[in-house]
């Protein structure tokens, strides 16, 4: 972070989404990571020196999504690799912070909306014809231009996340 006033910081971050869900009737199974790093501000609704503090992030993020999926078929277990496709997004955050005093340390709350793919959306056909194993298929968050009912896929999610902040 970077502060240009008592109020105002720039930031620019690193993170990591990992998302996994398996079937209990089945051997499905799907995970999906996000990696992304964020820019963007942040502003201090209070003096920063407060004990008490609300805060706002918002930000752009540039974020590769990819993941894998395993899948029952007929006579066995098959893998389906997604590869890493770029996107672009963003977030904000609300939040509260705690000021230790006589500290550079600060506890934080907040709730973070993260929206992965609002750019870049894409869809390509598979390869394969109709019942073969697919080993590999791209991200497809776009719609399927040959399905006049099908729309394009949000990546998102909210998070509830609790921190410390040290300041240098």
């Amino acid at each position: 972070m970077y502060s240009f006033t008592h109020n105002a910081d720039v930031y620019i971050g690193l993170s990591g989404n990992f998302f996994n869900k398996s079937s209990s009737v089945s051997n499905d199974q799907v995970f999906m990571m996000i990696i992304g790093t964020q820019v963007g501000a942040e502003y201090n609704f209070l003096p920063r020196n407060e004990t008490i503090n609300l805060f706002a992030r918002g930000g752009f993020n540039i974020n590769f999504i990819g993941g894998i999926v395993d899948y029952d078929y007929f006579f066995g277990v098959y893998e389906v690799r997604v590869p890493l496709a770029l996107r672009l997004g963003f977030d904000v955050e609300p939040g509260i912070r705690f000021l230790i005093h006589s500290t550079p340390i600060a506890l934080e709350l907040s709730g973070n909306y993260y929206h992965a793919n609002l750019l870049g959306k894409s869809y390509t056909k598979p390869v394969v014809q109709p019942n073969s194993p697919l080993s590999e298929r791209e991200l497809n968050d776009a719609a399927n231009p040959d399905n006049s009912n099908d729309s394009a896929r949000a990546i998102d999610f909210f998070q509830i996340k609790l921190g410390a902040r040290i300041w240098f």
